[in-house]
């Protein structure tokens, strides 16, 4: 009786240490469930992370170019075009206004519109969807730069850079201003708005627009005809 007593005991104990055992080692697996678990969750959002920054940081068509402004312009998630055929096909096949952005890269208020508008995402996606995008270095085509400076000066009284213009799928400008500021600011409208309604205006009353460019149009073409007829050839004005 006394060795089955015993026989039991030393079974039970060997039982309870076993049961130990496994629940240490249940506990172990465990931890580095968890740990394998979070390692690839952080893994997961890095990767996430890092496919998101190399999306925002792809290069656009800018990339090509010679320019230095054009260049520096290259991986804004705006989808830019050089002035072209390229882009004017393009807005003429959708149908879309052209949005022609004109500065150089020594302007300080190039720099800043870039910074606040031209980086931010939410503005990309409503250019990108609503426009057609093109960029123009002054110093590489002045005489882009002089056609549609005519188009500022007469709708606002003054001129400057950045250059903001909308410009119909034939490349006359029913809209122009300089620098805005991303949101609305003292009497100022914000870039963000200013796209907003342009975009709406146009879905819902093109030929409005239309009109207002033929009218803008043909002031400018008087402009520049007294000063070249390289205006009038290179922009289309007056044709």
């Amino acid at each position: 009786m006394a060795l089955r007593c015993a026989t039991v005991t030393v079974y039970e104990a060997k039982q309870r240490q076993q049961h130990e055992s496994d629940r240490a080692r249940a506990k172990e697996d465990l931890v580095d469930h968890c740990r394998n678990s979070n390692a690839l969750e952080a893994a997961s959002d890095s990767f996430a992370a890092s496919i998101g920054s190399n999306l925002t940081l792809m290069p656009n068509r800018l990339a090509t170019e010679r320019s230095s402004y054009l260049l520096q312009h290259a991986n804004n998630p705006i989808d830019w075009y050089p002035w072209g055929e390229e882009a004017f096909s393009r807005a003429r096949e959708l149908r879309l206004p052209i949005f022609l952005s004109v500065g150089y890269s020594a302007c300080h208020w190039c720099h800043v519109m870039a910074h606040e508008s031209f980086e931010n995402e939410e503005i990309a996606q409503r250019l990108n969807a609503n426009f057609v995008s093109v960029k123009v270095d002054r110093e590489e085509l002045p005489d882009v730069d002089e056609a549609y400076m005519a188009a500022v000066q007469l709708s606002s009284g003054r001129g400057g850079w950045p250059m903001s213009v909308f410009l119909t799928p034939e490349l006359k400008p029913f809209f122009a201003g300089t620098y805005f500021p991303r949101e609305d600011r003292d009497r100022a409208p914000g870039f963000k708005r200013v796209i907003e309604q342009i975009a709406d205006a146009w879905m819902n009353d093109s030929e409005q627009m239309e009109a207002a460019a033929e009218e803008l149009s043909r002031a400018i073409s008087e402009v520049l005809t007294r000063k070249s007829r390289v205006y009038v050839r290179r922009t289309g004005f007056g044709m």
